[in-house]
């Protein structure tokens, strides 16, 4: 998806975004919220190892804010590095 390219590089994440069009792995992480009668994905950060453990969840995140995208950088850093 385009928005997800322009946020990655925005961030300069070096990870790809989920676009779950299904709702397969929001509801296998929790990440759903009931709007309106409806369910739909809620926006969530899961960072998520190579084993499938989540390793970083930031459910009200502003990466506007230094604070959180401090938090996310460093769990992204975490993630980076070898076991």
């Amino acid at each position: 998806m385009k928005s997800h390219a322009r946020f990655r590089k925005s961030l300069q994440l070096p990870f790809g975004l989920l676009a779950d069009t299904e709702g397969k792995v929001v509801r296998q992480y929790d990440a759903t919220l009931v709007y309106k009668g409806q369910t739909l994905a809620a926006r969530k950060i899961v960072l998520i190892d190579r084993a499938g453990r989540i390793v970083y969840r930031d459910d009200k995140y502003d990466l506007s804010t230094d604070a959180d995208l401090d938090a996310l950088k460093q769990a992204v850093s975490r993630l980076a590095k070898p076991q």
